[in-house]
């Protein structure tokens, strides 16, 4: 940049990014699209895990998720958001309720500001994915046309600048 180096955690900044994207885009009146899986994925869960499943339900389905519920803590996963095409769709739910259980203990307590995050986790770029020019651009035009950059939804730093004056200074 002009003033200096910037530097940007890719991986965080697309958590970031995405996150800001299904926190606009949830609405259970009016749920995301879902990817249609061709083959439906059986999940079990346990007691507890489907406890939470029941009430993040709509969530879930706001999120992109569908659903069936198969009796004895087995679920059939048929759509996935349409975001999230290279990941596992069984350990991805795992993740998204254990997260809710883990951040509040009760399911419902901010149960979309938790999913989102969780989800915006497991989509975002992986740490040493290398991206093209094209890509990092976009990400951080994205990133920077957003109300609040600078830290992931859970406070961690995304990006920093050091300044000229501050690199002269060490020379």
């Amino acid at each position: 940049m002009e003033s200096g180096l910037l530097f940007v955690d890719q991986h965080r900044a697309h958590t970031r990014v995405l996150y800001e994207q299904y926190i606009r885009r949830v609405d259970p009146a009016r749920p995301m699209p879902s990817q249609r899986l061709l083959f439906p994925e059986l999940v079990h869960f346990t007691a507890n895990e489907s406890t939470a499943i029941e009430g993040l339900q709509p969530q879930l389905e706001a999120l992109g998720f569908e659903l069936a519920n198969l009796g004895g803590g087995e679920y059939s996963v048929v759509g996935v958001p349409p975001d999230v095409g290279g990941l596992n769709p069984a350990q991805l739910l795992h993740e998204l309720v254990y997260a809710a259980l883990e951040r509040t203990g009760s399911p419902q307590a901010d149960a979309t500001k938790t999913l989102a995050l969780a989800l915006a986790r497991s989509a975002a770029v992986v740490y040493g994915q290398a991206l093209s020019d094209d890509e990092i651009a976009r990400l951080l035009t994205d990133l920077f046309a957003l109300p609040t950059p600078l830290r992931t939804p859970d406070g961690k730093l995304v990006f920093f600048l050091l300044e000229h004056h501050a690199i002269e200074r060490n020379f």
